[in-house]
């Protein structure tokens, strides 16, 4: 036996050791690519518990017949060190297999599409469906179940989650995407072509929450309706009201969102922006600073949900209050201590004395704490923080007090 087929077959004892939880020693594999699959692979198999052990055993057949079949493992590939990730969730879907990885033959060099057509399809399937297999999370995924049945021929109006307010021939474009999109990229694609929009307000919307909430579509349908219809509409702000009937959602607030798409667009777009703006006024009244003050931009407004709406009560019995303190003779000293109750405050004042109460917001939600700032007030009125107390709201005891730089 020549030295490269023995390395080749320590080479798969090692994979097998490794998928059933075996100990392996990392520098018995030569190549630096292997070696990297390898020990991603062990972080997966390496500890017993009920998913990944019912990934083994269809996990060592798909990488067993990955391995003998070419040098995939060992040298780069076009999605990097996704591939292990990949083959772990190709793995998981064993049960809709319709071919054995055993009898695949590689063909070309896109070897995951190859093996995805190979062990999956029966039918042709779009080839932005396969991004699929990209999406991290969960091992069951809704994308990768629809790219299941439509390679074994059902059709996608019998597809489970799709909303029946997208009609078939909107469908019928989404399978003429372009490839770059994802899947429910590719939904929207093929519903606002249909419905006559423009370049610049598809691109919008491919951006916001409408692509990735399917739920409550009749309310997106006619919202989607709405701004292609409406003559000089600045797609910039479909972002900035797909946005507010996203939070609506977060919150239940399913008849309000119902009531607000059937007003006039320039009433909802006003409503919408006056929402953002009063966000915006508030976190910069707090002491936030920001990059841009520009509502339409998606970047902002995710900022402004983080900091503004992130709120818990006040510790009982306890307000802000003024102090004046006489220093000497003619001069009086004006101090305010104000508690701190929205997660925009703690990141002002993180900000302002150089320390971590930032991250004493889980801890005030559940209410553990109580944080204060206290702070001496310029001649402008302007409040400059100067210490920064926390207090178990349990006890009322200070627990801890800080001056800039935890000093």
């Amino acid at each position: 036996m020549s030295s490269s087929r023995s390395r080749e077959g320590a080479a798969l004892s090692v994979l097998t050791a490794i998928i059933r939880g075996e100990a392996w020693t990392a520098s018995s594999v030569r190549n630096p690519i292997l070696r990297k699959n390898y020990r991603r692979l062990n972080r997966i198999f390496c500890r017993s518990n009920a998913v990944t052990d019912s990934l083994r055993e269809d996990g060592l057949r798909l990488f067993t017949a990955i391995f003998v079949r070419g040098a995939f493992l060992s040298s780069a590939n076009p999605i990097g060190r996704e591939l292990v990730s990949v083959l772990i969730r190709v793995s998981s879907y064993s049960d809709r297999w319709i071919r054995s990885p055993e009898s695949w033959v590689p063909e070309g060099s896109d070897v995951v599409s190859d093996l995805l057509r190979h062990l999956f399809v029966k039918w042709e399937v779009p080839t932005f469906f396969e991004a699929a297999w990209l999406v991290k999370g969960e091992l069951g995924y809704l994308e990768r179940d629809w790219y299941c049945d439509l390679a074994v021929g059902k059709t996608w109006r019998k597809l489970e989650k799709v909303p029946a307010s997208i009609t078939s021939r909107a469908i019928h474009r989404a399978l003429q995407a372009p490839d770059d999109l994802s899947i429910r990229q590719a939904l929207r694609w093929g519903q606002l072509t249909t419905m006559g929009a423009d370049g610049g307000l598809i691109q919008e919307v491919l951006e916001s929450a409408v692509v990735q909430n399917l739920s409550n579509d009749e309310i997106w349908s006619r919202l989607l309706k709405k701004v292609v219809a409406a003559e000089g509409f600045n797609p910039r702000d479909f972002g900035m009201m797909a946005d507010y009937f996203q939070m609506l959602y977060q919150r239940s607030e399913y008849f309000r969102a119902r009531d607000l798409v059937g007003v006039p667009l320039v009433e909802l777009r006003r409503h919408c922006r006056a929402y953002w703006q009063r966000l915006l006024d508030d976190a910069v009244a707090d002491g936030l600073k920001f990059d841009t003050h520009d509502l339409a931009e998606a970047g902002l407004r995710r900022e402004l949900l983080t900091f503004t709406t992130a709120v818990w009560e006040p510790m009982k019995g306890v307000r802000d209050e003024d102090i004046y303190r006489q220093s000497k003779p003619g001069e009086t000293i004006h101090w305010k201590i104000t508690q701190l109750v929205r997660h925009s405050q703690l990141v002002a004042e993180a900000l302002a004395m150089k320390h971590c109460v930032d991250g004493y917001r889980r801890a005030c939600q559940k209410g553990y704490s109580a944080i204060f700032s206290l702070g001496q007030v310029d001649p402008e009125g302007e409040v400059r923080s100067k210490v920064t107390i926390e207090v178990c709201r349990k006890n009322r005891w200070i627990v801890q007090r800080k001056a800039k730089w935890n000093n």
